[in-house]
């Protein structure tokens, strides 16, 4: 199975900008820091 990360990314990014979670905000319940979640989603 070939995982894209991409298209994860940007579905994370769609699903949370669709229930208005900012990204810190998201980032702080998976633990992670502001900075790589941000690193990893798309622009």
């Amino acid at each position: 199975m070939i995982i894209n990360a991409k298209l994860i990314g940007k579905r994370i990014k769609e699903v949370r900008t669709a229930r208005k979670i900012p990204q810190m905000s998201l980032a702080e319940r998976c633990n992670i820091s502001d900075s790589y979640l941000s690193y990893c989603s798309p622009n």
